[in-house]
């Protein structure tokens, strides 16, 4: 099988895993579609994975580890696995799929409004 597409079946592989802090807030969406995988290369006998978090400290980084390491082990053709955890340039909505953005928005917009508002903020010239 070539790189290009053991590359392919790595990412469809991760499609598994899913973000626990959106799983918590009722959302289904895995870490490709929100765009916290960020690279696969495939060299020989070696796959490496490069994923970002949606923010640094991250409470479920440990549990998301685990997922993303065990995804890979269970590839038959990982014989040697990297992962990588980058935070350059870091996570942004904008780096979710369409599909996953509008999820995201819908769920946004049913919090509930007594607790969610916007407040004005004046522009002050220097």
């Amino acid at each position: 099988m070539s790189a290009p597409d053991i590359g392919g079946r790595v990412r469809d592989a991760l499609r598994e895993v899913r973000d626990p802090c959106m799983t918590a807030a009722g959302l289904n969406l895995s870490i490709v579609d929100l765009g916290l995988l960020r690279a696969v290369r495939v060299d020989a006998d070696r796959i490496e994975v490069d994923v970002t978090f949606t923010e640094p400290g991250c409470p479920f980084s440990h549990r998301l580890l685990d997922d993303l390491h065990r995804v890979l082990d269970g590839l038959p053709e990982a014989e040697r696995t990297r992962l990588n955890i980058v935070w350059s340039p870091p996570w942004t909505p904008a780096d979710m799929t369409a599909t996953a953005r509008g999820q995201f928005d819908a769920a946004r917009q049913q919090l509930d409004p007594k607790t969610t508002r916007t407040i004005p903020v004046k522009e002050i010239s220097r």
